[in-house]
């Protein structure tokens, strides 16, 4: 996002410069997300498989891929998911995972509570979509999976924001199998590793 915007000031002869955003969040806000979010050893990872356009949406088959690798390595630290008005095509699939898994769906909230949220995570994991971008105005380390859209243009700009590339396709994005489930690339499982071992927590 911000390249573009950039590049479109550059085209007028405007040469700005960009300071990430970063959200604000009372004492208010905070304690009721922790309140949502409930008592635990270990923050969360947070998940928002979900886009406002179905094209940007990492498979499902991959979201199953990601959910086993997270319990099965880091079975102690809890994962939550959110679903918006947008994902009503993901609610059916994502409820049999997280029934499988053991995993937490987050009530519908306002955007500060779900900024909290995200905030009190220790990791964010998403696709190309606004909630990523708001992630990414918390301290929360950001893992951001791009397909058909370009990062270097529509990426969140923020230090704490990982992008990764895949590709697929808009009939892949509801595929959905028990098994044999796909194998996580390289990159995805060396990035997730090593964000979610490091043992200081920004939040």
């Amino acid at each position: 996002m911000r390249e573009f915007i950039l590049s479109q000031f550059r085209k007028l002869g405007y040469d700005l410069k960009i300071k990430p955003f970063r959200t604000i969040l009372d004492d208010k806000a905070i304690d009721k997300a922790s309140q949502i979010l409930g008592k635990a050893v270990e923050p969360p990872i947070f998940i928002h498989p979900g886009s406002g356009g179905i094209h940007k949406v990492w498979p499902l088959k991959n979201w199953h891929a990601l959910l086993a690798f997270l319990r099965g390595s880091f079975p102690e630290i809890p994962v939550v998911i959110s679903l918006g008005p947008a994902e009503e095509k993901l609610v059916t699939p994502i409820k049999s995972l997280t029934e499988r898994y053991g995993i937490k769906i987050l009530p519908q909230v306002d955007l500060e509570t779900l900024a909290a949220c995200i905030s009190l995570s220790r990791l964010y994991i998403g696709c190309d979509s606004g909630v990523t971008h708001l992630a990414a105005t918390t301290r929360t380390p950001v893992i951001a999976i791009f397909g058909p859209t370009n990062p270097s243009v529509w990426a969140p700009y923020a230090e704490n924001v990982t992008t990764i590339r895949s590709s697929w396709t808009r009939e892949e994005v509801l595929s959905f199998t028990e098994a044999p489930l796909p194998q996580l690339s390289a990159e995805i499982v060396e990035t997730l590793t090593s964000m979610i071992s490091q043992r200081e927590f920004l939040g």
